[in-house]
């Protein structure tokens, strides 16, 4: 299994290279997007922030569960739009576009989280809520898009089996999914878990931040 991963990534790897440069600007976008907020929008951003850091000083009150369902909802709704957009002629470009703006939300959010609580306990949550799942999550991503891409050049030119690439492009859906899920659950239950039992180091840094008003 793992050689014909390998094999297949190497066969297919300039279409891999241009969706990963496509999820890069997406996250340089989303840093840069945060850096240059008006002053205005950067409260909204603070006060978004401020409402996590509470929810977790009262981590007796998150609904895991609900928070797990809404995660699956919103990842498999995500791969099922790629799916989807690789069944049509010109599928591919809104393709790239989705990668590009899971990159962007990613940098977005990643860049919120340190410019509102500082490059110490930011950087600590970045890595604990952002990190771990998508090391699941985006090559998870790039082998669905890759496949849809290729699948929409293939209609378009006429050249394939049709109903054996639908088959195809169905189970690296299924399997996307099948991460996607393991995915979500780390995100709730690992990732969740660890942001509370460093709540503590997070709140001192981000509380003595804000004393000094220097985030």
């Amino acid at each position: 299994m793992k050689k014909v991963l390998i094999d297949y990534i190497d066969r297919n790897k300039k279409n891999f290279m241009i969706l990963i440069i496509f999820f890069i600007i997406g996250i340089f976008m989303g840093v840069t997007i945060i850096n240059n907020l008006s002053s205005d929008l950067k409260q909204e951003v603070d006060t978004y922030i401020d409402s996590i850091i509470n929810l977790l000083k009262e981590n007796n009150e998150i609904n895991k569960f609900e928070m797990f369902l809404v995660s699956i909802k919103e990842n498999i709704l995500f791969i099922l739009l790629i799916w989807f957009l690789g069944l049509t002629i010109i599928g591919g470009y809104f393709i790239y576009l989705t990668v590009l703006y899971k990159g962007f939300s990613l940098g977005y959010t990643a860049a919120a989280f340190i410019a509102t609580l500082g490059i110490k306990a930011g950087s600590l949550v970045v890595l604990i809520s952002l990190v771990m799942q998508n090391l699941i999550f985006v090559p998870a991503m790039l082998l669905i898009s890759e496949n849809g891409i290729k699948l929409c050049k293939g209609i378009h030119k006429k050249c394939l089996n049709l109903k054996e690439e639908f088959i195809r492009h169905s189970i690296i859906m299924l399997i996307t999914i099948m991460l996607i899920l393991l995915a979500s659950f780390i995100e709730v239950y690992f990732s969740m878990n660890l942001l509370i039992f460093f709540k503590e180091i997070i709140w001192k840094d981000f509380t003595f931040l804000k004393i000094f008003d220097i985030t």
